[in-house]
């Protein structure tokens, strides 16, 4: 009779097989990284400086960034904003003031800055340098107690004035200068608020990583905006309400206090305000393709 062969029984080694699904993993990520390489994403938006004069689209591959996610976005923010700071924190006027009017007296200075070919930046940006504050006068309100124990700036946002017989040049500028004004101010604001004690010192040092949260927020919830913006038009506020309690919740969860959590969401806010304005800007594709293209411009 033939021996009979002895079955061995091969064990598992969890931890061997835990370290293959690591690199496995990595690798995977390696290779998304590199076919990204290059490409525009909110994470980079959301430090973009802001420069005067009109914007223009992008050159490089931005897939996520479209109308109906800026709109449903800034609506959600808007909601979860109000509801964190009981409807203290969010300041509304149009666009150019009425002459002589309290807001006109505080845009003026940012106006000055803006036309003197100055910029603003996010008190987060990489190589901020100290962060920048526009000119003009900043409007403080007192926001609870468990986000801020001393008055904060008014986080103001502007829309455009109903003007009658309006030139299509005028109103193009006075929309980008409403942008920009409205842009610079949010800076402003993220570098006040950026230097009290309960960002400055707080536990998920947001001056470093507020982009990374921005890039994470718009990730997590872009199908969400979507629905955001759907649902608005059809009057459905209450799905707004739900988005935004669960924005909260998310950037909580992610152990970000009160006042963090605020930061963040005026930070999002602004990246997508930024994003509307890449998106309103004239298409240069076109040249792009005649830049990559010609021979003469690729030898100089």
């Amino acid at each position: 009779r033939a021996p009979q062969r002895e079955n061995r029984v091969t064990r598992r080694n969890p931890r061997l097989d835990r370290e293959h699904e690591l690199l496995h993993l990595r690798a995977e990520r390696d290779r998304i990284n590199d076919a990204r390489l290059g490409n525009i994403n909110w994470f980079w938006l959301s430090q973009t400086d802001i420069l005067p004069g009109f914007w223009a689209t992008p050159w490089r591959s931005f897939e996520e960034l479209n109308h109906e996610v800026c709109v449903g976005a800034t609506r959600v923010i808007i909601e979860a904003i109000s509801a964190l700071t009981n409807g203290a924190g969010l300041l509304f006027s149009e666009y150019p003031p009425p002459p002589s009017s309290p807001m006109s007296n505080n845009l003026a200075g940012t106006l000055d800055w803006l036309h003197a070919g100055r910029s603003t930046f996010p008190a987060y940006a990489y190589n901020s340098r100290g962060r920048v504050v526009c000119g003009g006068i900043f409007s403080s309100v007192a926001v609870p107690q468990e986000l801020f124990a001393i008055p904060i700036p008014a986080i103001e946002l502007l829309f455009p004035a109903t003007l009658q017989s309006q030139p299509a040049s005028q109103k193009a500028q006075q929309d980008v200068e409403r942008r920009l004004i409205e842009l610079m101010r949010l800076d402003a604001w993220l570098s006040i608020v950026g230097r009290t004690r309960a960002i400055r010192d707080g536990p998920s040092a947001m001056l470093v990583q507020t982009p990374a949260v921005v890039r994470s927020v718009m990730d997590l919830f872009e199908l969400d905006f979507l629905d955001a913006d759907t649902s608005s038009l059809e009057g459905g506020a209450q799905v707004n309400k739900a988005v935004a309690a669960s924005l909260v919740d998310n950037l909580e969860e992610n152990t970000l206090v009160g006042a963090e959590v605020l930061y963040a969401l005026v930070a999002t806010l602004r990246a997508v305000k930024v994003g509307e304005c890449v998106l309103t800007g004239p298409d240069t594709r076109m040249l792009a393709e005649i830049l990559e293209k010609d021979v003469q411009v690729s030898l100089v």
